[in-house]
């Protein structure tokens, strides 16, 4: 399945509401994370790879995540942007 990378610049035109979970890929292609609380942030990228986001601000993270997991994330993010 190929990958549909989106410009991290663009406006998104979709709002996705979701609380993080270890498996559960988010539906849609995800342009940034509404972040409402500060701290760490764990994700999956869209190339698969797995990383930690260390101390992230409140505010919105411009991030291509596929998977936003609840082990190692302490901020509170449960909203997507994307398209």
């Amino acid at each position: 399945m190929p990958i549909n990378i989106i410009s991290l610049t663009q406006p998104a035109t979709k709002v996705h509401v979701f609380v993080p979970n270890n498996t559960t890929v988010l539906p849609l292609v995800v342009s940034g994370l509404i972040v409402s609380a500060a701290g760490n942030i764990k994700i999956t990228d869209q190339h698969d790879v797995e990383s930690i986001m260390v101390a992230v601000p409140v505010g919105i993270l411009p991030v291509a995540a596929k998977i936003v997991h609840s082990d190692s994330t302490t901020a509170t993010v449960t909203t997507a942007l994307g398209h």
